[in-house]
Protein backbone atom coordinates (compact mmCIF):
# COMPACT_ATOMS: atom_id res chain seq x y z
CA UNK A 1 0.00 0.00 0.00
CA UNK A 2 1.01 3.64 -0.35
CA UNK A 3 1.03 6.14 2.47
CA UNK A 4 1.36 9.81 1.57
CA UNK A 5 2.66 12.39 4.02
CA UNK A 6 2.36 16.12 3.39
CA UNK A 7 4.91 18.54 4.88
CA UNK A 8 4.32 22.28 5.03
CA UNK A 9 7.18 24.66 5.79
CA UNK A 10 6.45 28.29 6.66
CA UNK A 11 9.11 31.00 6.95
CA UNK A 12 9.45 33.38 9.87
CA UNK A 13 8.38 36.27 7.61
CA UNK A 14 4.65 36.07 8.10
CA UNK A 15 4.12 32.90 6.08
CA UNK A 16 4.91 34.51 2.74
CA UNK A 17 7.33 31.75 1.67
CA UNK A 18 5.10 28.77 2.22
CA UNK A 19 6.30 25.48 0.68
CA UNK A 20 4.52 22.15 0.58
CA UNK A 21 6.24 18.83 0.00
CA UNK A 22 4.63 15.39 -0.27
CA UNK A 23 6.46 12.12 0.40
CA UNK A 24 5.05 8.81 -0.85
CA UNK A 25 5.96 5.73 1.19
CA UNK A 26 5.47 2.33 -0.46
CA UNK A 27 4.93 -0.77 1.70
CA UNK A 28 5.06 -4.28 0.21
CA UNK A 29 5.10 -6.93 2.89
CA UNK A 30 4.53 -10.70 3.30
CA UNK A 31 3.50 -13.03 0.51
CA UNK A 32 0.83 -15.62 1.34
CA UNK A 33 0.82 -18.79 -0.75
CA UNK A 34 -2.16 -21.18 -0.66
CA UNK A 35 -2.11 -24.63 -2.29
CA UNK A 36 -5.52 -26.12 -3.06
CA UNK A 37 -6.31 -29.67 -4.10
CA UNK A 38 -8.54 -30.61 -7.04
CA UNK A 39 -11.51 -30.79 -4.66
CA UNK A 40 -11.10 -27.11 -3.75
CA UNK A 41 -9.88 -27.89 -0.23
CA UNK A 42 -6.82 -26.11 1.11
CA UNK A 43 -3.86 -28.52 1.35
CA UNK A 44 -1.49 -26.01 2.93
CA UNK A 45 -0.74 -22.30 3.20
CA UNK A 46 2.59 -20.60 3.80
CA UNK A 47 3.82 -17.14 4.66
CA UNK A 48 6.91 -15.83 2.95
CA UNK A 49 8.19 -13.17 5.32
CA UNK A 50 8.99 -9.97 3.44
CA UNK A 51 9.06 -6.38 4.62
CA UNK A 52 9.71 -3.59 2.13
CA UNK A 53 9.45 0.14 2.72
CA UNK A 54 10.64 2.69 0.19
CA UNK A 55 10.17 6.42 -0.16
CA UNK A 56 9.52 8.50 -3.27
CA UNK A 57 10.61 5.79 -5.75
CA UNK A 58 7.13 4.91 -7.11
CA UNK A 59 7.65 1.42 -5.68
CA UNK A 60 10.05 0.51 -8.54
CA UNK A 61 12.17 -1.72 -6.31
CA UNK A 62 9.33 -3.25 -4.29
CA UNK A 63 6.94 -6.13 -4.80
CA UNK A 64 8.01 -9.51 -6.20
CA UNK A 65 8.11 -11.78 -9.24
CA UNK A 66 6.96 -15.39 -9.17
CA UNK A 67 7.53 -18.25 -11.57
CA UNK A 68 6.53 -21.90 -11.66
CA UNK A 69 9.44 -24.04 -12.81
CA UNK A 70 8.84 -27.80 -12.69
CA UNK A 71 7.02 -28.69 -9.48
CA UNK A 72 8.33 -25.69 -7.55
CA UNK A 73 7.24 -22.09 -7.21
CA UNK A 74 9.90 -19.38 -7.01
CA UNK A 75 9.53 -15.88 -5.60
CA UNK A 76 12.13 -13.22 -6.36
CA UNK A 77 12.28 -9.92 -4.45
CA UNK A 78 14.62 -7.38 -2.91
CA UNK A 79 15.43 -8.12 0.69
CA UNK A 80 17.58 -7.12 3.61
CA UNK A 81 20.60 -9.50 3.84
CA UNK A 82 19.93 -9.95 7.59
CA UNK A 83 16.83 -11.99 6.64
CA UNK A 84 18.83 -14.68 4.86
CA UNK A 85 19.58 -16.75 7.95
CA UNK A 86 16.56 -15.84 10.04
CA UNK A 87 14.58 -18.52 11.81
CA UNK A 88 10.82 -18.48 11.18
CA UNK A 89 10.05 -16.71 14.47
CA UNK A 90 12.79 -14.09 14.20
CA UNK A 91 12.14 -10.43 13.48
CA UNK A 92 11.98 -9.62 9.78
CA UNK A 93 14.33 -6.79 8.80
CA UNK A 94 13.06 -4.08 6.45
CA UNK A 95 14.35 -3.76 2.90
CA UNK A 96 14.97 -0.18 1.86
CA UNK A 97 16.86 1.25 -1.12
CA UNK A 98 19.18 2.90 1.40
CA UNK A 99 21.77 0.56 2.90
CA UNK A 100 22.56 -3.06 2.16
CA UNK A 101 20.26 -4.79 -0.29
CA UNK A 102 20.15 -8.21 -1.91
CA UNK A 103 17.96 -10.11 -4.32
CA UNK A 104 16.34 -13.04 -2.52
CA UNK A 105 14.98 -16.17 -4.19
CA UNK A 106 12.49 -18.19 -2.16
CA UNK A 107 11.71 -21.67 -3.41
CA UNK A 108 8.57 -23.54 -2.36
CA UNK A 109 8.29 -27.25 -3.10
CA UNK A 110 5.06 -29.23 -3.51
CA UNK A 111 4.79 -29.62 0.30
CA UNK A 112 5.22 -25.89 0.92
CA UNK A 113 8.73 -26.23 2.34
CA UNK A 114 10.76 -23.06 1.83
CA UNK A 115 14.38 -22.38 0.95
CA UNK A 116 15.55 -18.74 0.92
CA UNK A 117 18.73 -17.95 -1.02
CA UNK A 118 20.70 -14.87 -1.92
CA UNK A 119 21.03 -14.34 -5.68
CA UNK A 120 23.31 -11.29 -5.54
CA UNK A 121 23.84 -8.13 -3.52
CA UNK A 122 23.77 -4.53 -4.64
CA UNK A 123 27.46 -4.29 -3.69
CA UNK A 124 28.32 -7.17 -6.06
CA UNK A 125 26.21 -5.98 -9.00
CA UNK A 126 26.04 -2.21 -8.59
CA UNK A 127 22.25 -2.32 -9.14
CA UNK A 128 19.00 -2.87 -7.30
CA UNK A 129 16.63 -5.31 -8.99
CA UNK A 130 13.19 -4.23 -10.23
CA UNK A 131 11.27 -7.50 -9.63
CA UNK A 132 8.13 -6.63 -11.60
CA UNK A 133 10.24 -6.21 -14.76
CA UNK A 134 11.58 -9.80 -14.51
CA UNK A 135 10.71 -12.20 -17.36
CA UNK A 136 10.76 -15.96 -17.70
CA UNK A 137 12.56 -16.82 -20.96
CA UNK A 138 12.68 -20.62 -20.72
CA UNK A 139 11.76 -23.48 -18.42
CA UNK A 140 14.77 -22.70 -16.20
CA UNK A 141 15.89 -19.14 -17.01
CA UNK A 142 14.80 -15.69 -15.87
CA UNK A 143 15.96 -12.26 -17.03
CA UNK A 144 16.14 -9.68 -14.23
CA UNK A 145 16.40 -5.95 -14.78
CA UNK A 146 18.11 -3.68 -12.29
CA UNK A 147 19.30 -0.14 -12.02
CA UNK A 148 21.06 2.27 -9.74
CA UNK A 149 20.83 5.92 -10.74
CA UNK A 150 21.81 5.99 -14.45
CA UNK A 151 23.34 2.47 -14.50
CA UNK A 152 21.07 -0.23 -15.93
CA UNK A 153 21.81 -3.95 -16.26
CA UNK A 154 20.16 -7.21 -17.20
CA UNK A 155 20.99 -10.41 -15.32
CA UNK A 156 20.29 -13.92 -16.63
CA UNK A 157 19.41 -16.27 -13.78
CA UNK A 158 19.42 -20.03 -14.38
CA UNK A 159 17.49 -22.11 -11.83
CA UNK A 160 18.47 -25.75 -11.55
Amino acid sequence: YIYRMMHTVTSDQGGQNRQTHEDAYHFHNDIIVVNMGPDGEIDWSRRIAKKQKTKNDRGFFSSYYHAILGNRVYFLFNDNPKNLDRASGDKIHTFSTIGETMVALVQLDSNGDQIREQVFTEAESGIICRPVVTSKISSSKLILFGQRMSMQRFVKLTIK
